[in-house]
Order: C-alpha cells, then sequence, then structure tokens
C-alpha cells in the first residue's frame, strides 16, 4: 500500500470514529449497507438514532411543505372562480351606486371593474373574478384556469422520471420547487387578466411530478423500509387539511 493510500485510510478511519462508527481495515468496510446495518455498527447507537430519526423527521416535515405548498390555490380554486350574487354598480351620470347583476354589468358597463363591487355576504370570499375580470369571460376561457395546470402535469410527468434518472432526485426535486415557486409568485405578484394567471398554473402544474413523484420518492429513501409507509400515510392525511394549515 503506498503513503497516500495509507493517509486516505487514515482519513477514512477518523471520519467513521467521529460518526461513531466502527472502523476495519478490510474491504467489508466499503461496502453497501442497510440503514439498520449501519446503526447496528455505530458505537453510540442510541445518540446516533436519535439524531437519525431527528434529521430524518425534519426532512419529511420541509419536503411535506414544498410538495404541498400550491394546495391552497389547487383544492381552493373552485372558491377562487365563484362568482358572487350580488353586485352594487355605478351610475355613470350621477356617480350614485345601485343594485345590478351581472348581466348588466356585462352588457352596460362592459365588464369595467372600477365601475361595480361585489356585496360581502356569506357565500361570497375576496377571489380572482374581479381581479383577474373573470366575470364577463366566457366558461371555456375561464375553464383553462383548471386546464392549464393538468396540461402542466401531464407534460412534466412524460419528462420527469428521464430527468431523474439523468441529474438524481435530489436535484430533479429541487428544480421542481424552483419553478413552483416562480409559479406562485407570478400568480400573487404579477398575474392581472385571465390568460396571465392561465400561464403561472401551467408553470405550477409543470412542478407537480417532480414535488409529488420524486420528491417523495426521495425523501422516502432516508427513512428504513418498514417505516415508509406509514409516512406516505402522515402526508396523505395532511393533504387537505394543507389547505387551512398553509
Amino acid at each position: 500500500m503506498s503513503s497516500d493510500d495509507s493517509d486516505s485510510v487514515d482519513m477514512n478511519d477518523a471520519l467513521l470514529q467521529d460518526h461513531g462508527l466502527e472502523s476495519h481495515h478490510h474491504s467489508a468496510r466499503c461496502q453497501a449497507c442497510t440503514y439498520d446495518e449501519a446503526i447496528s455498527k455505530a458505537v453510540n447507537r442510541k445518540s446516533c438514532l436519535c439524531f437519525s430519526m431527528f434529521y430524518q423527521n425534519l426532512s419529511l416535515l420541509v419536503v411535506t411543505c414544498g410538495v404541498m405548498a400550491c394546495n391552497p390555490i389547487i383544492l381552493g380554486i373552485s372558491f377562487l372562480e365563484r362568482e358572487p350574487n350580488e353586485f352594487m354598480c355605478k351610475n355613470s351620470a350621477s356617480a350614485s351606486w345601485h343594485s345590478c347583476d351581472k348581466s348588466y354589468i356585462c352588457e352596460q358597463l362592459g365588464g369595467d371593474t372600477t365601475a361595480y363591487y361585489a356585496v360581502d355576504n356569506e357565500y361570497y370570499i375576496e377571489n380572482w373574478v374581479k381581479r383577474f375580470g373573470m366575470l364577463c369571460e366566457s366558461r371555456m376561457l375561464i375553464g383553462l384556469l383548471g386546464f392549464s395546470y393538468f396540461a402542466g402535469v401531464v407534460i412534466a410527468t412524460i419528462m420527469v422520471t428521464q430527468l431523474a434518472a439523468e441529474n438524481g432526485k435530489k436535484v430533479t426535486f429541487c428544480y421542481s420547487l424552483v419553478i413552483s415557486l416562480i409559479g406562485q409568485l407570478g400568480i400573487l405578484f404579477w398575474a392581472t387578466s385571465i390568460l396571465e394567471a392561465v400561464l403561472c398554473l401551467f408553470v405550477i402544474g409543470l412542478s407537480w411530478p417532480g414535488k409529488r413523484v420524486i420528491g417523495v420518492d426521495y425523501i422516502l429513501d432516508f427513512f428504513p423500509m418498514r417505516y415508509r409507509s406509514s409516512r406516505i400515510l402522515l402526508m396523505n392525511l395532511l393533504d387537505y387539511p394543507s389547505i387551512i394549515l398553509i
């Protein structure tokens, strides 16, 4: 063994000892092992196990937040598209306000968002209808909001598996989070029309497979096989309540 190889072995031994693992000067030391085998070889098994469990569950929490960050938009889209039932419209001649309906707004006011407002009641929440001028748009154009999201999901699903195989799960998941963030910020601060909102939802849809499929598969690699089903169940249980929690 050369001096360089000897120095490398000594350095590896030191790193193993720092992490509470036993060192053996033979090839078996370099063989792959399972999570349980690695823990069983730890000198300070209890502290190693506690730290490992903390790191695993913290990672699961971070990934869960990233995966479900879009849920309030996607699961709440029916509320965001809901039209109000009562309106108050401005009379251009007298500058007074009077009760009106959707047909008056679209036919007489041309859908001018500055000339009417929705009356607050228990059946209405402030949503996208006025912000994106959706009240007088066709149902087909409004339907593009939901369609664009699922179109993005389908397109990304075709490519994401190959990207994960070539670049790794972690890289694919991180890129998906960035794409999702761009779409979310776009719909919050940039979009002012329904077509811009359609584009943002398409971008958000592109991020779904990388987060929900590759991201979940990536984080499950941190857990022993016997714990994976319970972690998947936990993420699924948080799915719909996340619209309230987030």
